[in-house]
């Protein structure tokens, strides 16, 4: 069972439950099989590039940023977790305006946008990284393996 803590800005169109459902199909593709609970939050550039200032030795904006329950750093601007039954494996913060600029350039709906994005948040959050090319080549393969999965089962 999966348990998919949302915040979205007003006034960015993203949908609660296609959040909650991307995460699920996600994690389910993944194996998950503890009851695991995530955050997600839809933010603009502007706290984007905050966050970036605070936890990720940039000033610029980026289109995904995960903050792993286990990092030395609390994400405080997140949802704590509400319940001890479920593993809090922590936050995926997603700005809307880069997962605009990332559909654009993709040629992909906006929704297909997020969901690349909540792959590699949620990866990201169990332990893929990127930091070296033979990972960096095996989260791109097992990220476009989920999408491909995601993309069967949504029809398209």
């Amino acid at each position: 069972m999966f348990k998919v803590n949302c915040i979205i800005e007003p006034h960015y169109p993203v949908a609660t439950k296609f959040l909650r459902s991307s995460v699920h199909k996600i994690l389910d593709l993944l194996k998950m099989k503890s009851n695991t609970e995530v955050s997600v939050s839809i933010i603009g550039d502007r706290k984007m590039k905050l966050l970036n200032t605070q936890f990720a030795s940039t000033t610029e904006t980026t289109d995904v940023l995960s903050f792993s329950q286990i990092e030395t750093m609390p994400a405080s601007n997140f949802v704590d977790s509400v319940s001890s039954k479920y593993l809090y494996i922590g936050d995926i913060a997603i700005s809307y305006p880069q997962a605009i600029k990332n559909a654009i350039k993709d040629e992909d709906l906006v929704d297909t946008a997020i969901q690349k994005l909540l792959v590699h948040g949620l990866l990201h959050l169990l332990g893929y990284d990127h930091q070296t090319p033979s990972d960096e080549m095996y989260m791109k393969k097992l990220h476009n393996n989920i999408m491909k999965e995601l993309m069967v089962e949504e029809g398209v």
